[in-house]
């Protein structure tokens, strides 16, 4: 198998797209990141691209120095492969052809952030403890939960699922959801993020577990 030159991450930004036909613009083609390196990126869409397009990598606010600006990835792609799904979507891999190098800086940081990220093992003990983390389906902000899962269990929420999902999946010592944290290690910390802090993302801060 050969071996990736570049580390990939898994996350979802929306992508614009200028193509001749400007289709890559259009309201009805919604370009999403599968998953990013320092090389390329895989992007799923409802039409097919052309070898060659121009495209800016929406991100998060936060990735900012200054909260309040919104910043993207200006850069040109190259498709590499193309395949399109029985559902109409298009699956395409794309390397990077052209990127400037602070935007490239700016997502060799992001890459960084993500990999150090799913290292951290915060669930090996039987009741996991509280941690103020960057949640990426919060538009990276700093959030806290109090349990992992929900007990709602509201069929319009995917949230609570995908936490549930990723705590199970990378440490198996998560059983029977919803969990309730433990939350004396909050009681003993000294410092904590300079920003606003999202309560309960992913769950429910009043539902029974959580009280």
């Amino acid at each position: 198998m050969e071996k990736r030159a570049h580390e990939r991450v898994k996350v979802i930004f929306p992508v614009d797209l200028e193509t001749d036909s400007a289709l890559g613009n259009s309201s009805e083609n919604k370009n999403e990141t599968i998953d990013i390196s320092e090389g390329g990126l895989r992007l799923v869409s409802r039409y097919k691209l052309p070898s060659l397009v121009k495209a800016n990598i929406n991100l998060p606010p936060c990735y900012s120095e200054d909260p309040r600006l919104a910043i993207g990835i200006k850069t040109k792609l190259r498709v590499a492969w193309s395949v399109e799904s029985k559902r109409g979507k298009v699956f395409s891999g794309l390397r990077f052809a052209d990127i400037r190098q602070k935007d490239a800086d700016l997502l060799k940081g992001i890459i960084a952030y993500e990999v150090e990220k799913a290292k951290t093992k915060v669930c090996d003990a039987t009741k996991p403890e509280v941690e103020i983390i960057r949640e990426p389906h919060s538009c990276n902000m700093y959030a806290v939960d109090l349990t992992i899962g929900c007990e709602n269990e509201c069929k319009y929420c995917h949230f609570s699922m995908l936490q549930q999902d990723f705590w199970q999946k990378k440490y198996p010592n998560c059983k029977d959801f919803p969990i309730a944290v433990d939350l004396s290690p909050l009681y003993k910390m000294k410092k904590f993020p300079e920003t606003v802090v999202y309560l309960s993302p992913s769950s429910d801060a009043f539902a029974p577990k959580a009280r």
